[in-house]
């Protein structure tokens, strides 16, 4: 039996460099208000006996799954998906709030004038 290649250790360097462009055109087409974005402070830590897990801005790794770069991807992605979430609720409440006068002044007359967007 041959013997196993060296599991992958990730990007080289060039590849690591062209991820980063894209997500960086993609960032700045898709930037968001001032007042909109959301900053978080969080902690780690690295442990072996505790088990992992994310609590109270705290992230808890195991000493093994600290190491392994999937893992620190996979829980970027988590909060980056958790933000973008909070971030479109938000908009959703605002939107709510601007158009509640329409259901309102229906109910009240039996028609909504809308007025084209100057």
């Amino acid at each position: 039996m041959p013997p196993l290649s060296p599991a992958p250790r990730g990007l080289d360097a060039a590849q690591e460099t062209s991820v980063i462009r894209n997500i960086a055109r993609y960032a700045h087409s898709q930037a968001i208000e001032a007042d909109e974005m959301e900053i978080d402070q969080f902690e780690f830590n690295v442990t072996s006996a505790e088990k992992p897990h994310i609590q109270n801005d705290v992230v808890t790794l195991h000493r093994r799954a600290a190491k392994d770069h999937r893992v620190k991807l996979a829980i970027s992605y988590a909060l980056s998906q958790s933000t973008k979430l909070s971030l479109y609720e938000r908009r959703v409440v605002d939107t709510v709030l601007e158009t509640k006068h329409l259901p309102e002044q229906l109910a009240a007359t039996g028609q909504v004038n809308c007025l084209p967007a100057v």
